[in-house]
């Protein structure tokens, strides 16, 4: 995943934290992935409006767990959605 990702975007909210990130190639589209804290752990919003991209999301997610646990990050939940446009874009 750190091949494919070329600039990142961080917004700190009240209760989360938000990084938008621009991925290379082109063809997987924006991503922007939100992290809510809470009692039990973080949960983890992932937003494409790629199809491509969500399937590799979901198909790594036992392996973004483990990267966010080796971390120190305990993720409770992840959602993965597709959209038609990326909210938060950074494109004009």
């Amino acid at each position: 995943i750190d091949q494919i990702m070329q600039q990142i975007e961080v917004r700190n909210f009240a209760n989360r934290t938000e990084l938008n990130f621009r991925l290379n190639p082109e063809y997987l589209g924006e991503l922007s992935v939100k992290l809510v804290h809470t009692d039990d752990g973080v949960r983890a919003d992932f937003e494409t409006s790629s199809k491509r991209t969500r399937e590799l999301l979901r198909d790594g997610e036992e392996d973004l767990r483990t990267q966010a646990a080796d971390k120190g990050v305990r993720l409770k939940t992840m959602r993965f959605t597709l959209v038609d446009k990326v909210q938060g874009s950074t494109e004009g």
